[in-house]
């Protein structure tokens, strides 16, 4: 295990950086088919939930919530948030925040997989915008 956090080379190549929490990494997926948020805890050789201590997970979970309010609130009435820890093809610990809806692009499939991707044509401003909604939160 390294002694230095290094984001993996997938998540960096299929998100953007919306800024820093407490409990970690806060980066917008380019795919702008839905609104997605990842939140990547910043310990290095991290790959599983309970590996985390007690109060950095709790930590964790309170970010996690903030970010799915957010997204609520932000997307239509009958959104439904998804929240996934999965990690088969990223192993380095990150949870997926997904806002989903009736009708959206893969509705009611999952959007792992899905294919055509939109991404978005000026990705640092659609962080901007959700570092701007994230607001407290971020430090």
């Amino acid at each position: 295990m390294s002694d230095a956090f290094a984001l993996d080379p997938a998540l960096e190549r299929d998100s953007v950086l919306v800024g820093h929490s407490n409990a970690g990494q806060v980066r917008l997926h380019r795919d702008a088919r839905w609104p997605w948020l990842l939140l990547i805890p910043e310990r290095p050789g991290l790959r599983e939930l309970h590996e985390l201590e007690e109060t950095a997970r709790a930590q964790l979970w309170a970010v996690s919530a903030a970010i799915s309010e957010a997204l609520l609130r932000e997307g239509p009435e009958d959104g439904k948030l998804n929240v996934g820890v999965l990690g088969n093809r990223v192993a380095q610990l990150h949870l997926h925040h997904v806002l989903r809806w009736p009708g959206d692009p893969a509705w009611p499939d999952p959007v792992w997989g899905q294919p055509g991707a939109l991404v978005y044509e000026a990705p640092e401003r659609a962080a901007a915008l959700w570092r701007d909604r994230l607001g407290a939160l971020l430090r």
